[in-house]
């Protein structure tokens, strides 16, 4: 599995090394998650130590998931906290410089389903 950090402000992106998508193409181990909303950095809904798996397939269909300090939970508070500490999409991509964008067919947010998500991302390792 590759390390993958998947970097939502611009400011916080590096370009992607590689020239052809294919390069891409991998299961990928999420090492670090970073948000910035109007200017203020933040950990998002995962925390400061993010677990996540971002899948790419040669066929231009992506399938991520992030999460952090997830515990089983059997009240309506507990339940509601493991949707407000997780993210999940998948659908159809390209790759457009150091940016992901995602045609989202379904999504853990019901919201997301069919619009269009782009995250800038940077990739280290091999």
């Amino acid at each position: 599995m590759k390390p993958f950090a998947w970097l939502v402000a611009a400011a916080l992106a590096a370009p992607l090394p590689c020239c052809a998508e294919n390069a891409l193409v991998g299961t990928y181990r999420l090492v670090s998650f970073a948000l910035e909303i109007d200017g203020v950095p933040g950990h998002g809904p995962v925390g400061p130590d993010p677990r996540g798996t971002l899948v790419i397939t040669p066929k231009h269909y992506t399938y991520t998931y992030i999460g952090s300090g997830r515990k089983f939970g059997t009240s309506t508070e507990a339940r509601a906290a493991l949707h407000d500490t997780s993210a999940s999409v998948a659908g159809r991509y390209a790759v457009e410089g150091d940016r992901l964008v995602v045609d989202v067919e379904v999504a853990w947010n019901e919201l997301w389903n069919g619009t269009r998500q782009v995250r800038h991302i940077a990739w280290s390792g091999n």
